[in-house]
């Protein structure tokens, strides 16, 4: 491969080498998706393509290892003519998300990824995807590992339709999803802590009572996330907001909440306090 460049501001330099890997992670972030070269790249690369030997780009330079020589890494090409549709119509990457957990079970071979985990309300839910289902293509391409499915979804803008080809009991299905927006990190990091509350579509914790007490407020559940698509979305809830009852019930504590869902009948309409900023209001969430 050959990569060009500007680097140190001298035009169209040139460099040439290997691909050492594909699919590298470098710890960039969790789409990480990078060619590994030994073709030398410099500060001023970033950006420029890497050819191969017919010409045709295959990359675009992007980052070099600091620790050592001739460890550079380019952005596939491909996975740049995935996201060029995202760019055009949105200015910056709006990443979709399907609300689902996979692992990767098996050995060798069989290894792949198995839904264990599915958001109440979120695309997956919706399309039909059940725990346990073993996700073997995203949008016609195969898939073998958790990784090449977060990609191939976070590369997809929200309202997207995707296809997703499972096999659940031997048996092959597909289904279409469409794709809501992807939360912050620190959302979804909520979304799977002890906090969550999948038929209201939220995720809390609770309020230091100390804290609520130094500040004159009442303790109470500080929704952290709230999952697309689900019941507190639809009913105007909002991170931040603080409950402070369930159905009348005052609740501080997430077995508090618990006991309180627990009381609750199936289907039915429940009853929250909220407070939000200085004021506090009621509304009732359709689960």
């Amino acid at each position: 491969v050959v990569a060009i460049g500007n680097p140190f501001g001298l035009d169209t330099s040139v460099t040439h080498g290997l691909i050492s890997a594909r699919e590298r992670v470098i710890g960039v972030g969790p789409f990480d998706d990078f060619i590994q070269t030994n073709a030398l790249i410099n500060p001023g690369n970033s950006g420029g393509p890497l050819f191969d030997m017919h010409g045709d780009v295959v990359g675009v330079t992007t980052a070099i290892s600091s620790q050592g020589q001739g460890i550079g890494f380019a952005v596939p090409i491909n996975l740049v003519k995935d996201l060029l549709p995202n760019l055009l119509a949105n200015g910056r990457p709006e990443r979709g998300w399907l609300g689902l957990n996979v692992q990767e079970v098996g050995e060798g071979d069989a290894r792949g990824p198995v839904v264990v985990d599915v958001f109440a309300g979120s695309p997956a839910e919706k399309a039909g995807l059940k725990p346990g289902d073993r996700v073997v293509g995203i949008g016609g391409k195969a898939v073998q590992r958790y990784q090449q499915i977060l990609r191939k979804i976070a590369l997809l803008q929200p309202g997207s339709s995707v296809k997703i080809d499972v096999v659940r009991g031997g048996r092959s299905f597909d289904f279409t999803a469409t794709l809501a927006q992807r939360p912050s990190l620190e959302a979804l990091r909520a979304m799977n802590s002890g906090g969550r509350v999948d038929a209201l579509g939220f995720a809390v914790r609770p309020l230091d009572p100390n804290a609520a007490a130094s500040l004159g407020l009442e303790p109470g559940l500080r929704i952290e996330a709230i999952v697309p698509g689900g019941a507190a979305e639809r009913a105007g809830l909002a991170v931040g907001d603080v409950i402070t009852e369930l159905n009348r019930d005052a609740v501080a504590t997430l077995k508090e909440l618990d006991v309180a869902l627990a009381d609750c009948e199936p289907g039915e309409p429940v009853l929250l306090k909220l407070r939000r900023g200085t004021s506090s209001r009621y509304v009732a969430v359709k689960p």
